[in-house]
């Protein structure tokens, strides 16, 4: 990158950090912190949630997934659309009804469906499962950050010797939490918005010029001499496969209630109806950019061509795209598009930041105490929370060794916490089920993921499940178990804690409907 590129990055990055200092005198509570006074509108509510989706991880996976796989994941996507946004969009599925049970967790909701215990449990599995799925993020867009802009792998300072991607993710960190330990909500959702609409416009106008350069013929002529038929057809078994797909639908499903930076924004929505219309939008943007950033990778494979001798294909695709995009772009365009990815990468990490740190304090030290804490006690921990998750990350990075890709391992660390979603809409829609059977489900939900990931980090290549049969027998293990458990348990009985919340969204939607 170019003096004038850096100038651009630096100039756009002390901007954003000024208006978050700014917005961190609009928090005067607790809610403020947490769910900017429930009083987040549709439209900025649509793009802080497409800039939470569309991390910089999530970029370099897109990406990914686009040179290794070729139109393969495009087609599971589109597909994936004209579910979501039908049934959660469009109806609100489960969305409209958590949003009127006024819990600002899923903890929350589920210690009034089921049990006070279950809070305590459902805290640790999604803190455990949110941090270790937000903990690969920083290295990701480190190593990334560092293709695209072309610096050396190691600088000197002094007598010192510094790698300069763990230097770049330490910085990355202390950037996420300074954002969120500033204003909370409030600060998060705006400088969101501000970063959404940098990082989608680099994103179109780095596709277009990509793609319109390439070609259709020169596209797939590449795709069938290095892939096959399998670029072509997600079905086939040197693609993702049948079970990949099926259980990635059925992650989606779930984890709409159990996913806490989401379910946190959703709850922030000032109505059940604007958290559907927010969904409905951020799910038909945020589909439409991933698959333009598959676009986009397809398009690095075109231009550099396959894996070269002497390296797998799981390291060289990984960051390949960078190199491309770093080879392709102009002088002033790379400084913009590097503020876009840093950007992107700061828009997730401080919005998980907040999630789990709450998740932490309000379901799990909170509840340890007799007395609630006071407003500014309950900040003051939350921050400090934010810290030392902070420092979990650095130290994760540091020792990181990846045995999968970073699209399967954030699909895995997300199926830790599939049991809560499925707990989560059983409660809403399903009288009869119970807090015994909430529990199973949740723990077989949690249990099998952590044994897939920890026990290929012990043994490798030889443990006896691939990534996505663990995940979907996680899923159906976990329905089939509460369901079960529930009935025995339960006798067919209305369980205690039941509501109907549909009602109150009926009542809440025609309110809304005669303030007009």
């Amino acid at each position: 990158m170019s003096t004038l590129d850096w100038t651009i990055a630096t100039g756009l990055l002390i901007a954003l950090i000024v208006a978050a200092v700014y917005l961190g005198r609009l928090n005067k509570s607790v809610a403020d912190f947490i769910l900017a006074g429930r009083k987040v509108r549709k439209y900025l509510g649509m793009s802080s949630g497409t800039a939470e989706g569309l991390g910089l991880a999530s970029i370099a996976a897109s990406l990914q997934q686009g040179m290794q796989n070729g139109f393969a994941l495009i087609w599971i996507s589109i597909i994936l659309m004209c579910y979501t946004v039908p049934v959660f969009g469009l109806i609100g599925f489960g969305i409209k009804r958590f949003r009127a049970t006024l819990c600002m967790t899923i903890p929350q909701f589920l210690d009034q469906r089921y049990d006070p215990r279950l809070r305590l449990l459902v805290g640790v599995i999604l803190a455990l499962s949110g941090i270790l799925n937000m903990a690969i993020f920083p290295i990701t867009s480190s190593y990334f950050l560092v293709a695209f802009s072309g610096l050396p792998e190691v600088f000197t300072w002094g007598a010192w010797t510094f790698d300069t991607v763990h230097v770049c993710m330490i910085a990355l960190v202390v950037l996420a939490v300074l954002f969120t330990f500033l204003g909370g909500m409030v600060t998060v959702v705006v400088t969101d918005y501000i970063q959404a609409t940098i990082v989608v416009s680099a994103m179109l106008f780095v596709g277009i010029m990509t793609l319109t350069e390439l070609g259709p013929s020169l596209i797939h002529r590449t795709l069938t001499d290095e892939i096959g038929e399998a670029a072509f057809n997600p079905f086939l078994r040197g693609s993702y496969g049948l079970t990949w797909i099926v259980w990635v639908f059925l992650l989606t499903t779930v984890n709409k209630l159990a996913f806490a930076p989401a379910v946190q924004k959703m709850a922030s929505a000032d109505s059940p109806e604007t958290a559907r219309k927010m969904e409905l939008l951020q799910s038909i943007f945020g589909m439409g950019m991933r698959i333009f950033l598959l676009l986009i990778g397809i398009g690095a494979l075109v231009s550099l061509g396959g894996v070269p001798a002497g390296e797998t294909a799981e390291s060289y695709f990984r960051f390949a795209g960078a190199i491309h995009l770093r080879e392709t772009l102009p002088v002033v365009l790379m400084g913009l598009v590097f503020a876009a990815f840093l950007f992107a990468s700061l828009s997730t990490d401080d919005s998980y930041l907040l999630a789990w740190s709450a998740v932490i304090v309000n379901d799990i030290v909170q509840p340890l105490f007799k007395k609630p804490f006071s407003p500014k006690a309950h900040i003051r921990i939350m921050r400090g929370f934010i810290v030392l998750i902070g420092l979990f990350i650095i130290g994760f990075g540091l020792t990181y060794d990846p045995q999968e890709s970073i699209l399967d391992y954030m699909y895995m660390t997300g199926t830790l916490i599939g049991g809560i979603g499925i707990a989560v809409f059983m409660g809403l829609y399903w009288s009869k089920a119970t807090t015994a059977g909430a529990v199973s489900g949740i723990i077989t939900c949690a249990v099998i993921p952590l044994a897939d990931l920890f026990g290929k980090q012990i043994v490798g290549d030889r443990y006896p499940l691939t990534t996505q049969q663990s995940g979907l027998l996680a899923l159906i293990s976990a329905v089939v178990v509460l369901v079960v458990v529930s009935w025995l348990t339960g006798r067919g009985r209305v369980a205690p804690g039941w509501v109907d919340y549909g009602v109150e969204v009926k009542r809440l939607d025609a309110e809304e409907k005669g303030a007009r």
